[in-house]
């Protein structure tokens, strides 16, 4: 992936995290209520399966149990680097590889956990991904993965569909907390789920359009996406010029398997 690319993978994220951030009622930093689940120790030794830029672990800088031996790894060596960056400048040590969650390296000490975060649904092999982080785990080992519901953000799926546009998470549709137990179920004893529910509460038309558009690169044609927006806009401001408000349900979580 070129830097401009890169660059402009970082921004679409960026603008996808803060409208969460400003528009969820009552609001819940899913980060922080991701890492309250986890069975996360002192110096426990994790593997974070699709790290991304490292956001996760940048926000949480205060609240990690301490002495934690961090290995970040994705596909992308850019996210990689920019993990790399970020983790360095909030003072937390990690070790980093490039690697798909297929091909992680064999390791003999084991991990204590190991997280994969809303990315399974990316994975083109998951049994083999799943039966790789099971062979990585320590006996008293967790598993831990993200991911949301299959109706998350139903309204915006409607309006794009309204368009002739098959919703993004249509590829997400692989791995949600529908149907994840069930492929779960097949590498490890012991499947639990915990579940988040919220909505968003938005004013204004700007705000959901400029979400749209940082979803453009994941449909199969970003620039009939891009297209359709001015029609999407037409059709949410009069929503709240009806209503006041447009209003997203949403339902993410995560598993806890061992």
């Amino acid at each position: 992936m070129s830097s401009d690319a890169q660059y402009q993978r970082d921004i679409n994220l960026a603008t996808r995290i803060a409208f969460h951030e400003d528009y969820t009622e009552p609001y819940v930093d899913f980060s922080y209520w991701v890492l309250d689940k986890l069975p996360l120790p002192d110096g426990a030794r994790v593997l974070e399966l699709g790290c991304g830029n490292g956001e996760f672990w940048a926000r949480n800088v205060t609240r990690i149990p301490k002495g934690l031996d961090l290995v970040l790894t994705d596909s992308s060596a850019g996210m990689v680097e920019a993990a790399e960056q970020k983790l360095s400048a909030a003072g937390i040590a990690a070790t980093y590889q490039v690697a798909s969650a297929e091909d992680v390296p064999a390791d003999e000490e084991g991990f204590d956990l190991i997280l994969a975060k809303h990315m399974l649904y990316h994975v083109a092999d998951r049994p083999k991904a799943l039966s790789v982080a099971n062979s990585l785990l320590k006996p008293s080992g967790y598993f831990c993965a993200t991911t949301n519901s299959s109706s998350y953000m139903q309204q915006l799926q409607a309006l794009m569909t309204d368009q002739g546009l098959e919703w993004f998470s249509s590829f997400t549709d692989e791995f949600t907390l529908e149907n994840g137990a069930e492929q779960l179920a097949q590498h490890f004893g012991s499947v639990e789920l915990e579940v988040l529910d919220g909505q968003l509460i938005v004013p204004n038309a700007k705000a959901i359009v400029e979400y749209i558009k940082s979803t453009a690169s994941l449909f199969p044609e970003p620039d009939l996406v891009l297209e359709a927006c001015e029609l999407v806009r037409s059709k949410v401001q009069a929503v709240i010029e009806r209503e006041g408000v447009f209003t997203i349900s949403k339902q993410a979580g995560v598993f806890l398997c061992h």
